[in-house]
């Protein structure tokens, strides 16, 4: 296991077990070196069109985690310095949680929806 690799804002979409997607914006929040490791979970339903193409259709990209409301949290992920996660939350069934530590312990730019690398946009 190891530290997880995503230290920066990013959206991803996840299929719930009854193979409905949702985009959720993981938010890194500020911690010690030595972990552990919390990210803060969002329901991003702002589209598709807002996330890729924000200034073509005259929108600003929301990016401050004080401005979203409780009924937009989908919970937390913790990591521990050794890369074990646990899911503190209630919204997100067990397959969309292993989506989202997945996609956090192995980020890469090239998997940011934000660089348009991510193969899943094509069934949104």
């Amino acid at each position: 296991m190891k530290v997880p690799a995503l230290k920066s804002e990013e959206t991803f979409p996840v299929e719930s077990d009854s193979g409905v997607f949702s985009i959720i914006k993981v938010i890194p929040l500020p911690v010690d070196k030595d972990g552990p490791f919390v990210y803060e979970l969002f329901r991003n339903d702002v589209g598709f069109f807002y996330i890729h193409e924000p200034k073509r259709y005259g929108l600003a990209p929301d990016t401050a985690s004080s401005d979203r409301s409780a009924a937009d949290s989908r919970g937390r992920i913790l990591f521990d310095k050794n890369g074990y996660w646990i899911y503190d939350g209630n919204h997100l069934d067990i397959s969309e949680q292993e989506q989202l530590a997945a996609f956090i312990a192995n980020f890469n730019g090239h998997q940011s929806m934000n660089n348009h690398k991510d193969d899943r946009l094509r069934y949104l």
